[in-house]
């Protein structure tokens, strides 16, 4: 049984023995229950973290362009931190109010969530990195984002099935604060700070940021014409069986293992030896893409499951091209307020 439905259980039924063998068929009026409870406060908790960060990438973006790179990159380690301790202590504290089950994806949407860390790394990653390296650059990081994928979806559910949700939260506690102490100590500072931001308090930057004119300047980034039709392509840009744990966290992670060696073996061969366009190279991933969904669909076997991962060897490669086609098209204090911009869109 997860945590929160552990939770869920316990707050609805108020009876441990029922809770621990909910779903062995002898209660399933009860199961029905708390399964209809646990939809409504995931729904919550999906809410208590997105629509923070939505709002908050708003902010961050233009702060990243202002201020500081390393701020930025900061924040959302240091939200899901605080967000990973509140899932450890729920997890060893099963019996506390329902309502503290949003404290976790509620304090990492403050810290701007997923959004904010992908516009973070990419601006960063766009601000130091020269154009005609960007794309290694890129496919390096995404390779990384693949590579942790991987991992934690092969081993977080094998050491689910072998422990408890307390040591995924603690080893979640642990990751996120060697990444805070990482970006301290080793992430060089990039100051975007503006003349006429000097001596602004924080309060007065958020103020400003949220004022109608700069959110009009925010969806500038996209709309306003470049060189080379170049416009145009930023807006279009912008345009089965039951597992156990283990099983499913094989399946993900073969899925992202397959998606990051590819990433990291043909982007290379393909651009430098071969010289192929990123465009085409674009279009090969949507065409991968699309043979995986197929699969994916006529899929009734474990082992045909796992053949759609070998056919969307190519299909992460869209975002990787995306990312470097475009951090090309916008001027360098763009780069906060652009991926911003897109990991809204997304």
């Amino acid at each position: 049984m997860t945590s929160l439905l552990l939770q869920v259980c316990l707050a609805r039924i108020n009876d441990t023995t029922i809770c621990e063998n909910l779903s062995n068929g002898s209660y399933e009026a009860e199961e029905n229950l708390v399964q209809a409870s646990s939809s409504h406060w995931l729904l919550a908790a999906m809410l208590s973290y997105q629509i923070p960060g939505f709002i908050a990438s708003f902010i961050y973006g233009a702060l990243s362009d202002r201020v500081s790179r390393k701020l930025v990159l900061l924040l959302p380690s240091v939200g899901h931190l605080i967000g990973a301790a509140f899932l450890l202590l729920n997890a060893m504290c099963p019996q506390w109010p329902m309502a503290a089950v949003m404290l976790c994806p509620l304090a990492a949407g403050i810290g701007g969530g997923w959004m904010t860390c992908l516009l973070a790394c990419f601006s960063y990653l766009s601000e130091v990195s020269s154009e005609e390296s960007r794309t290694f650059h890129v496919v390096v990081v995404e390779t990384t984002i693949s590579a942790s994928l991987a991992t934690s979806f092969f081993f977080g559910g094998m050491i689910l099935d072998h422990t408890s949700y307390r040591s995924v939260a603690a080893l979640a506690v642990a990751c996120n604060s060697c990444t805070v102490v990482y970006t301290l100590a080793r992430i060089a500072e990039i100051s975007r700070r503006r003349t006429g931001d000097k001596g602004v308090t924080c309060g007065q930057f958020c103020a400003s940021v949220c004022q109608p004119r700069e959110l009009k300047k925010m969806a500038a980034i996209v709309t306003r014409k470049r060189e080379h039709n170049r416009r145009l392509y930023i807006i279009i840009i912008l345009g089965i069986v039951v597992w156990s744990q283990s099983l499913y966290g094989q399946y993900k992670g073969t899925w992202v293992a397959v998606a990051g060696s590819c990433a990291i073996i043909l982007v290379p061969l393909l651009k430098d030896r071969l010289h192929v366009a990123e465009t085409k190279m674009l279009v090969a991933s949507v065409v991968s893409m699309g043979l995986a969904i197929l699969l994916y669909g006529v899929s009734v076997t474990t082992w045909m499951m796992f053949m759609v991962p070998l056919v969307a060897f190519m299909m992460d490669l869209q975002y990787t091209l995306l990312r470097s086609m475009i951090s090309k098209m916008v001027e360098k204090h763009e780069l906060g307020d652009f991926y911003a911009s897109r990991c809204r869109v997304i």
